[in-house]
Formats: structure tokens, sequence, C-alpha cells
């Protein structure tokens, strides 16, 4: 652990004191309440949220400071060097906490290889401070302890990824270990994403869509809303579109 983790857990020690929940205390002295936690997946915007728990809760410090060594470990990495591209505003996550001047732009925060792993992060920060605020006592991992509120825990999208870290780790340590392995995963699996998205966006076939229908359709997303359009014209659309990912899937696995 570098030593800015370790004044990060020094500084926890000027935390509030622990806080009480009667839904939660409620489940651990009845075994018949049964807890969901939900994690949900992309389209939030996550930065003001985890400055929120940066700036207010110095708990996070502790995970926040680990992942971002964890991901500036796999941005340089030898695997990584070709996808420099992706991040030219660089990773340095407690700088843009920290200081609002520093926050890059929204559309590299929106990026994949940036929003995924960093989505993750906040999902998990908010779960490690409600459990260190809930249970945070010198006899007890505060960790485990939120784990045996829950009956099952589930996700939707990339939110499975969290949901699979808190079923996984059982103590604070654990947690901070998977935590990390998660974000570093999803790092990787954002940057794959964007590589097959740059491929099929500059793709002709989006261009000759665009011209056919003489509209501005504007840059093309992964996420896709529709409105108004006949249902026999749209799955022209999806056949044509489909038969082109097929195509580039075939080249990237040969």
């Amino acid at each position: 652990m570098s030593d800015r983790n370790q004044n990060a857990i020094q500084h926890t020690m000027n935390e509030d004191p622990c806080t009480s929940s009667i839904l939660f205390d409620h489940a651990l002295k009845n075994k018949g309440v049964g807890l969901f936690a939900h994690f949900g997946g992309q389209g939030a915007q996550y930065l003001e949220e985890l400055r929120t728990i940066f700036v207010n809760h110095n708990y996070s410090h502790t995970l926040i400071e680990a992942a971002e060594d964890a991901l500036k470990t796999q941005l340089n990495s030898t695997e990584a060097k070709p996808l420099s591209s992706y991040f030219k505003e660089g990773l340095d996550l407690t700088e843009w906490l920290r200081d609002e001047e520093k926050t890059p732009t929204e559309e590299y925060l929106s990026s994949c290889p940036i929003s995924y792993p960093l989505i993750l992060l906040t999902q998990l920060c908010q779960y490690y401070v409600t459990a260190k605020l809930l249970f945070n006592n010198e006899n007890t991992d505060s960790i485990s302890q939120l784990r045996k509120c829950w009956k099952g825990t589930t996700g939707h999208s990339q939110g499975i990824v969290a949901s699979i870290v808190i079923s996984i780790a059982d103590t604070e340590k654990s947690f901070l270990q998977q935590s990390c392995k998660m974000i570093s995963y999803l790092f990787w699996q954002g940057s794959r994403l964007q590589q097959c998205f740059d491929a099929i966006v500059y793709n002709n076939y989006y261009m000759q869509v665009n011209s056919s229908n003489n509209t501005e359709i504007g840059k093309p997303s992964p996420l896709l809303a529709i409105f108004g359009v006949p249902a026999d014209k749209l799955k022209r659309h999806i056949e044509k579109a489909n038969q082109l990912f097929f195509f580039i899937y075939g080249k990237y696995r040969n």
C-alpha cells in the first residue's frame, strides 16, 4: 500500500462518528428481513457524485487513491501503449476531485475507457462509505457487517460488476482488493469497447445512412433512443447494421 493510502487510513480517524440506521439495524437483528442491493449502469453523471463523496468523507480516500494507482498501473503497462489516444487528458483522478478547474471535458469523461471504471468506483465508494459510517468501530469489520444485511445483490448492465464485488468481498481488505481488480478489468473492457466502436463509427455505412436521409443525424453513440420511425423501416436498418457488426467482428477475430 502506498504512503498516501496509509495517510488516507489515518484521516479516517477524524471522520464523523458512526451513523445509526433503523433499516440496517433491523436487517441485522431479524433474519426474516430481506434487503437487496441494486446497482445501475451507464448514463450517470458520476464525477460530481464522486467529488461530493471525496470532499465530505475522508473514508473514501483509501479506495479512491488505491483505484487511481491501479488505473495508472494499467495505463502505464506495455499492453496499453496502443490505447494512448484514449487517455489524452490523463487519469489524475484525485486532482480532478480536488480542483474543479482541472476537470476534463464531458466528452472525455463519458468515453468508455474513462466512464466504465469510474462509474464502478463511484458505486463502490458509496457502498464503502455507507459501511464505514454504519459500522466503523475497532471491534468490527465494517464491510463484513454490512454484508450480513443483504439477502442478495444485482445490477443493471455494468452495475452487475459492482454486485460481484460486494458478493465476493467479506472483509474490508478483500473489498479494497476486489474493487481494484474489477476497476482494472473495466479499464480494459472500456478500452476494447471503444476500439470496436471507433471501427464501426468510421465505416462508410453510417455515412450512407446520413446521405440517404438528407438529414444531419449527428455523431453516432453507443446508446440509441428512437422515436416515430415505422417498425418495418427500423427493422431494415437494424438488419443492415447487424451485417456490418458481424463483418467487423469477423475481422477482429481473424
